[in-house]
């Protein structure tokens, strides 16, 4: 689609484009920093914020990242595909151009995961290896074409230096002879019109035979090239330019190289321009303090033709206009919900036309892919046009007075318009018959909300804001003024219509009291109770202001204490942690002491049982998880963390739980809970070996549960059954795979508590069951 050039201008938007293009580095990232337009798909949007969000990610992990060396090399590739032969100079330009895309490329080819955007436009960057190896042997840094850059060309070189060498001996005998220093003018061998020469005095030209090449500016020197090395000099001109017809076929060559690869070249230096891009975007923004916005598509924000709509499509929270400087009052505004047109009223340089500007600004920077000044919850949706009519357009050309000139535009809108499109219209009605002006203005607004279309208008008329009061979809807003200061205060109020506060500035300046009181009485009755409704409507927003105020304090200062509380639980659960732990290992170390020291009337295979199920149950003491969450039945006392009263469990499952705390009931997560005893009957942790309150079940439950919770659950039941004197279990694993089944037999056979197992009879289970004969436990009854 065509975006309209005038609203882009009205909106600042070129004076945007130049700040991003001085944020390049890179002649042609500067080309489509100066040529962005927004766009009107919503996923181009999309894509082009989220390479943006990348970017910004990008320069917070690699500060001063950029494309480096990169030139502009477009010129060279377009003059190599005619045929033209490309100097040195621009051939290490391509190399150099090379170098950057490779590093580039590296850079996020490392990051690829993270920057998936970003990577999708490096990967594109061909390497071009071989070229940059063909160009670097060819021509030396300086620029100069290499010797060995062929074969001829080093040959030719290799004569033509031996020949100078056979030059400048001849012509240093010549200078060193007695009668060279008679008439040498000075002993140095010099070079004129491309042969070496030797400087004479000119009254002695005639002492030496051979050729004057220049003559000294005053005439007392000649530059005489002697018979001697005329036939040398000869020799090493035809080798200079066989040396030069040579060096060109080098350039030719390599600029042919070139031209094949230049669509490849081409696709570098875009990509190389497109990274460059993002990342002037990133840096942008952050010279801004911008973030990247949420978008909202029309489908969710309008899923029902009427209103309200479930939420606002455009929200701004803390709004800045970009360009303003200075110390710069965010605005919020919002559109959608219960209303898609907003009136703004209020007095002249309060900033109802920068808040205009601020909206249809940021609007159109994000749909071009760029972070917006905002703060945290803004979103936008993505307009299919954005129209603005700001600002005194009067047009001598076309005879159009500043009425006629916005009532044009106007028209123009009205036309190009959908109901995906941002109207904004500075003064709407003005420049007219107040009276008729206004009426047209209503007129208008009606058929924009009628059509849906989202609007923002700015007006000093009072029908205007008793018809925002009044109609479904529309909203008043203000700016508010500062009566005792006659400065605005730059905030905008949403629901609350502006005052002129005229007579409050004629009073403040000074202008006589009567004539304010005569001029009071021109006031209609309605207008004279809508201004004091206005001014009880501002009084009480800031007495709401003020409460808001004193009730975000009050919640940040209970944030802070449950933060407080919690990090203080956390230190508490550390230490009865650590306490725990140290416990254990000190249990640990006394039971093996009282074993090693036991009667030795004692079975040694009983005393093995015994330090077995004591060291068991010595490390599930304080445990909150495995082993003990393993043992937890309906019934049983539990803490659930962030209750500081134990509470009994109602209903239990693999995952979850259900548990009676006081009056409530809380779910919470099986593996969070915590056992207890109710604190009447709480016994103390030293008596480390008890039989369970409840004696266990003759069969333990593991269908289902993997290999290692299986034989975490096993092993504590085996404790408690052998502990509540049980001789005979069963364990139930199911046949499935027989995985379960092979690993828990493996367990058994090594448990020093099993004196055997066996498979269960058919009509009991079978291969799903296993029957576990437990070790007899001296001086307990055998149970079964």
């Amino acid at each position: 689609m065509s975006w309209d050039e005038r609203s882009l201008a009205n909106l600042d938007f070129p004076k945007i484009r130049e700040q991003l293009a001085a944020e390049t580095a890179f002649a042609p990232a500067r080309e489509l920093a100066l040529n962005l337009m927004p766009s009107a798909d919503f996923d181009q949007v999309q894509a082009a914020l989220e390479v943006t969000r990348e970017a910004m990610r990008l320069l917070d992990i690699r500060p001063g990242l950029d494309v480096g060396d990169a030139v502009d090399i477009r010129p060279s590739i377009d003059r190599a595909d005619r045929g033209g032969v490309l100097d040195p100079a621009a051939l290490l330009d391509v190399v150099r151009t090379l170098t950057a895309g490779r590093r580039i490329r590296d850079e996020l080819a490392s990051r690829a995961a993270a920057f998936r955007r970003l990577w999708a436009i490096a990967a594109g960057i061909h390497r071009l290896e071989a070229l940059q190896r063909e160009i670097e042997q060819a021509i030396g840094p300086q620029g100069e074409v290499r010797d060995d850059a062929s074969p001829l060309l080093s040959r030719l070189r290799a004569q033509r230096r031996e020949v100078q060498d056979q030059i400048t001996r001849a012509l240093q005998a010549i200078i060193e002879s007695p009668l060279g220093r008679q008439v040498v003018q000075e002993p140095v061998i010099t070079v004129r019109n491309g042969r070496f020469v030797i400087p004479v005095r000119a009254d002695q030209r005639g002492a030496i035979q051979g050729l004057i090449q220049d003559v000294s500016a005053r005439g007392a020197t000649v530059f005489l090239e002697p018979l001697a090395v005329v036939e040398l000099n000869n020799l090493y001109r035809e080798l200079g330019l066989e040396e030069e017809r040579e060096t060109q076929r080098v350039l030719r060559r390599l600029s042919g190289r070139v031209a094949r690869l230049a669509t490849a070249l081409g696709e570098n230096v875009a990509r190389l321009a497109e990274i460059e891009l993002a990342l002037a975007k990133a840096r942008y923004a952050r010279s801004l303090r911008a973030t990247v916005p949420a978008l909202v598509r029309w489908e969710d924000a309008r899923s029902r033709p009427e209103l309200p709509s479930p939420h606002p499509y455009l929200k701004l929270v803390g709004a800045r206009h970009p360009l303003l400087t200075g110390r710069v009052v965010p605005i919020d505004i919002r559109l959608g919900g219960q209303f898609i047109a907003l009136v703004i009223t209020g007095p002249n340089t309060g900033g109802k036309t920068v808040t205009l500007k601020t909206v249809g600004l940021l609007a159109l920077m994000a749909q071009a892919g760029l972070a917006i000044p905002v703060g945290p919850g803004s979103c936008l949706p993505v307009f299919d046009g954005i129209y603005a009519d700001i600002g005194d357009e009067q047009s001598i050309e076309q005879s159009l007075s500043t009425f006629s000139s916005h009532l044009t535009n106007i028209i123009g809108f009205l036309r190009r318009a959908t109901d995906r499109s941002l109207i904004l219209l500075d003064e709407l009605g003005a420049g007219t018959d107040p009276t008729e002006g206004a009426a047209l203005a209503r007129a208008i607004l009606d058929h924009l909300v009628r059509r849906r279309v989202s609007t923002i208008v700015t007006s000093h008329a009072h029908a205007l804001k008793v018809y925002a009061q009044v109609t479904p979809g529309v909203e008043n807003a203000s700016v508010e003024f500062d009566p005792e200061t006659l400065a605005p205060t730059y905030r905008l109020a949403i629901g609350i219509p502006g005052r002129s506060n005229a007579f409050a500035i004629a009073h403040r300046l000074g202008l006589d009291p009567a004539i304010l009181d005569e001029a009071r009485k021109h006031l209609t009755e309605g207008e004279v109770e809508t201004d004091r409704l206005l001014s009880a409507l501002q009084a009480e927003k800031g007495r709401l202001e003020e409460l808001r105020g004193q009730v975000e304090s009050e919640l940040r200062r209970l944030k802070e204490q449950e933060a407080a509380l919690e990090a203080e639980r956390r230190a508490l659960e550390a230490a009865r942690t650590e306490i725990l732990a140290e416990v254990r290992r000190q249990a640990e170390a006394e039971i093996d002491r009282l074993l090693s020291e036991a009667a030795p009337t004692v079975d040694p295979a009983e005393r093995q049982r015994r330090l077995w199920a004591l060291r068991h149950r010595v490390r599930g003491v304080g445990r909150g998880e495995s082993l003990a969450t393993d043992r937890l039945r309906p019934g049983d006392v539990v803490r659930v963390p962030g209750f500081f009263q134990p509470g009994r469990i109602l209903e239990l499952d693999a995952d979850k739980a259900l548990v009676a705390v006081g009056p409530l009931r809380v779910q919470a997560a099986r593996s969070q809970l915590i056992p207890a005893q109710p604190a009447a009957s709480r016994e103390s942790p030293v008596e480390l070996v008890t039989i369970p309150r409840t004696p266990p079940p003759a069969e333990v439950q593991l269908r289902g549960l993997t290999a290692d919770e299986a034989l975490r659950r096993l092993e504590a039941y085996l404790d408690d059954a052998y502990l509540a004197g049980l001789s005979t279990v069963r364990v139930v694993h199911g046949r499935g795979t027989g995985t379960l089944r092979r690993v828990v037999r493996e367990f058994l056979g090594q448990h020093p508590l099993v004196a055997g197992f066996r498979p269960a009879e058919e009509f009991a289970g079978g291969e799903g069951v296993t029957v576990v004969e437990l070790a007899r436990r001296p001086g307990v009854p055998a149970r079964h």
